[in-house]
């Protein structure tokens, strides 16, 4: 039977009710002080009270300094604020103390009580009452921790003796009525990915419940039993009878809850749910990306697709701007084949900067604006009109740029748009992520209304947020993101290439990633002591070492590595670069043979390539290519499955008894017609995340 609740308890906000015990699992994660960075964490916050599901309740407890923050984000949503702890004083002259009234203004609906990293700070197993009292006098739902110390076996007499007379005292109504849960944790099992023993686990939620039913008369129906010994996206499915028994009915996260892997095991809740209870089929929405070990090929490819949903096109097209001429920028405005959801209205050759096609693109500009007639490169014709845009016309279409040889400035930009009527939904920019001013100009134009949102076609120090489509476009918040990167045509190509090793293998198993890159040449590139063009004759012809942008990318996408390194040089070609990916995997046993004859490694990485949020990015092949079979195409990412390109040798072995193997993985990226396509397709889903917003708002 459902069960009232009191104000601010649970839901965050107002009434709301238990779970029935049948029908939803409660999954609790508790960070600790694990969390690294606060983009991490705003990255959590989005994916957690993004999650949609008929059958899991998520709840999530932020370090201590963080509830209030984390409080206010989830109200709202589905998704719960947990405290992680309560002192056993009100309000009063108590340093450093967390009073109830004061986690109450904070809005969560939980506090963990009792935890045995508590206990070794120094709180009291005696004062658990005394806690209980605190968080059910305001609403709030105790989680209190129970379970045998580290070095006991799992007897009635160590369970009891861990939680003791902990409802001694405490008004067992109110305790009712509030509701409460249990949080079964064995001491030799906490922070151990591989000591599930389900037979113990059962038989200490056994001895709790006789022990709380005869002393307190609260039937096992009554509260909720999560386990939370050392339960991780591995271990999870080891769990599934006691699920099905209701022995537990939840999970205690620690490690696993600052990682992708959070979601993930919501997920495998919710298919559990439906499994067992006949659940009608929910649809489960996370809004960030997440991942656990591979169980099957078949689940793990229908996992990717609901936990990083496919970009689709928004439901009216979106007014597009672009700032700086290139070719990039032209081929996502789609001036020979333009996508339905972007419609170009704006076009600006921004600064002093000349087109990617190079010097000879930019002097034809100049004479067409100077000369008042066409002037002509390659196939296009370029016209000054009098109405101050110029026309480059091509065999399919024309386009219109505003230019200016004093440089587009915002300000400029601004006036032109005025007195043109020109109305912005995005901008596409191919500025500098790097430059303050780039970046100030293109927060100027924002902030003025001409566009709500900006992506930079380039790796950004500055963006709020760094996505790739088919990895974690749906991070996307457009309630806190207006500056988006899209990063480089490299690290696109790399993390499309390399993701899907983590996917299969787990998150925590990359520990090491490490890439070396052979790129066409760029507008950017100098050679020599003079600082010459990139693209005069000697260019064509030579070798060249250059930085990367992808250092950056290897600790942004892969946060958890131990060590990474990315170094490029430059080649004599205009399009499709190569990579040689190099990555340290630890795997459990039974993944050992998938690193030995890549029969099943190789099954799975087609399986992932065809998922619908990977495919068109990512391409698995057996063929032996070069970068000229390759130019010209829109996929991002070439991954190389050739026997003998694909390798791996044993490295060793770590103290948690996975093997560590060294895997080489080679791979081809489009630098133009592939990174376009990327690009266009965040332009897209960042437009239809708008619209959705503002059908909300």
């Amino acid at each position: 039977m459902r069960k009232k609740i009191i104000s601010n308890a649970y839901t965050g906000e107002g009434a709301g009710t238990l779970p029935i015990l049948s029908r939803k699992f409660l999954l609790v994660g508790n960070t600790k002080s694990l969390l690294p960075n606060s983009d991490v964490q705003a990255t959590m916050i989005s994916q957690i009270k993004g999650y949609q599901s008929d059958s899991v309740q998520v709840a999530w407890a932020p370090g201590i300094v963080q509830t209030a923050v984390v409080g206010k984000e989830f109200l709202g949503s589905n998704a719960i604020a947990v405290a992680q702890s309560v002192g056993v004083n009100g309000v009063g002259a108590y340093t450093g103390s967390i009073s109830s009234e004061a986690l109450k203004e904070t809005k969560v609906g939980m506090v963990i009580i009792n935890h045995k990293e508590q206990q070794k700070a120094g709180q009291r197993r005696e004062d658990v009452a005394l806690r209980i009292n605190a968080a059910l006098k305001e609403g709030i739902r105790p989680l209190i921790c129970v379970g045998p110390d580290k070095g006991q076996e799992t007897t009635r007499e160590t369970v009891i003796a861990d939680f003791g007379s902990g409802f001694d005292g405490v008004d067992i109504n109110l305790l009712k009525t509030v509701g409460f849960v249990f949080g079964f944790e064995p001491g030799d099992a906490i922070g151990e990915k591989s000591a599930i023993n389900v037979n113990n686990i059962e038989n200490g939620i056994t001895f709790l419940a006789e022990y709380n039913k005869t002393k307190y008369d609260i039937s096992r129906e009554e509260y909720q039993v999560l386990y939370g010994g050392g339960a991780t996206a591995d271990s999870a499915p080891q769990l599934e009878p006691l699920f099905a028994k209701q022995v537990i009915n939840g999970l205690f996260i620690g490690g696993d809850s600052v990682s992708g892997n959070f979601l993930a095991i919501a997920g495998l809740l919710d298919h559990i749910a439906q499994t067992h209870f006949q659940i009608p089929k929910s649809t489960p929405r996370i809004e960030a990306g997440a991942s656990r070990v591979l169980f099957s090929v078949d689940k793990k490819v229908k996992e990717l697709d609901r936990l990083h949903p496919a970009i689709i096109p928004p439901s009216r097209e979106a007014n597009v701007a672009s700032l700086a001429h290139g070719e990039i920028i032209d081929q996502v405005l789609g001036w020979q084949n333009r996508a339905s959801g972007l419609n170009p209205v704006y076009h600006s050759h921004y600064g002093n900067r000349i087109s990617t096609k190079g010097a000879m693109m930019n002097i034809c500009e100049n004479l067409a604006r100077r000369g008042g007639h066409s002037a002509r490169y390659g196939d296009e014709s370029i016209r000054a009109g009098k109405d101050g845009y110029l026309y480059i016309n091509t065999p399919d279409r024309q386009q219109r740029i505003f230019f200016d040889p004093n440089g587009g400035t915002a300000d400029l930009i601004m006036q032109h748009a005025r007195e043109q009527n020109i109305k912005v939904d995005l901008i596409i920019s191919g500025v500098s992520g790097h430059a303050a001013g780039d970046i100030g100009d293109i927060k100027k134009l924002l902030s003025a209304g001409f566009g709500k949102y900006a992506i930079l076609t380039t790796n950004s120090t500055v963006a709020d947020i760094t996505l790739i489509p088919g990895v974690n476009h749906d991070s996307f918040d457009p309630k806190r993101h207006s500056i988006v990167s899209s990063s480089s045509c490299g690290t696109n190509g790399f993390v499309l290439a390399t993701k899907p090793f983590e996917y299969i293998f787990g998150k925590d198993s990359i520990q090491s990633v490490s890439v070396t890159m052979m790129h066409g040449i760029t507008n950017t590139q100098q050679l020599g002591n003079g600082g010459e063009s990139a693209k005069d004759r000697r260019a064509l012809g030579n070798l060249g070492f250059t930085k990367t942008g992808l250092s950056d990318a290897l600790g942004l996408f892969f946060p958890d590595v131990k060590a990474g390194a990315a170094v490029s040089s430059r080649g004599p070609w205009e399009d499709i670069s190569l990579l040689t990916n190099t990555l340290q995997i630890a795997v459990r046993e039974e993944m050992v043979p998938w690193l030995e004859d890549f029969t099943k490694l190789t099954e799975a990485l087609k399986a992932i390539s065809k998922a619908e949020m990977m495919s068109g990015r990512l391409v698995t092949t057996t063929d032996d290519l070069t970068t000229k079979m390759l130019s010209g195409s829109p996929v991002m990412s070439f991954l190389s499955l050739r026997p003998g390109y694909l390798t791996s040798n044993k490295w060793g072995r770590l103290e948690d008894g996975r093997t560590l193997f060294q895997v080489v993985s080679p791979s081809y990226y489009g630098n133009v017609p592939g990174y376009s396509k990327q690009v266009e397709l965040l332009a897209e889903h960042i437009a239809r995340m708008s619209q959705l917003q503002e059908e909300k708002e």
